[in-house]
């Protein structure tokens, strides 16, 4: 091949990559843009323990960007009393308190079930939460139920709640037959 057509070959396939591309930014589902927005979610939650001091405050910020600000967040985590945030400053507080007691975390969504609203601009997101402590044995695993909410052309959280599993009804069945015989 001469010279110049090499080139007039890179064009074109860089033209078609940016076109693939534009057409992926412009057009992509909902349901494929929530998927992103919580993988990414995950990874800007997860840290290292080598997280240095401005690092923990500017990752715990941009926790920021994936919710709405009234955001109501319900958590029931085992071990520790059940709280709700109220607020994205509240979950920014959570996070930046996380990032200073923990010694690194790991979080992962490895099954996000997605279902938009009609009206396109809500979603309902079921999904299962993954979190390991550096440090510690055990994994947390937890399911929970999201409401999104289109704002401003971005898909932002409005609600998270745990969903309570068959094997939480057991034990919480179990607790009552325990006190009721008693």
């Amino acid at each position: 091949m001469k010279r110049g057509s090499w080139g007039a070959l890179v064009v074109v396939a860089l033209a078609a990559f940016l076109l693939w591309w534009g057409w992926d930014l412009i057009f992509s589902s909902p349901e494929r843009l929530i998927r992103k927005r919580l993988l990414d979610l995950a990874q800007a939650a997860s840290f290292s323990p080598n997280e240095g001091p401005l690092a923990k405050v500017w990752n715990a910020e941009k926790m920021g960007d994936f919710f709405t600000t009234d955001v109501v967040v319900s958590l029931d985590a085992p071990g520790v009393p059940a709280q709700v945030l109220n607020g994205r400053e509240a979950v920014l507080q959570a996070a930046a308190g996380a990032r200073s007691a923990l010694n690194g975390l790991a979080v992962e969504f490895p099954d996000i079930n997605v279902s938009v609203g009609p009206d396109k601009q809500s979603a309902v997101v079921d999904l299962t939460a993954k979190a390991s402590v550096r440090g510690e044995r055990d994994r947390y695993v937890q399911e929970f139920k999201l409401v999104f909410k289109k704002t401003a052309g971005q898909w932002l959280i409005r609600r998270v709640e745990p969903v309570k599993t068959l094997s939480n009804f057991r034990t919480i069945m179990q607790s009552n037959v325990i006190l009721s015989a008693v």
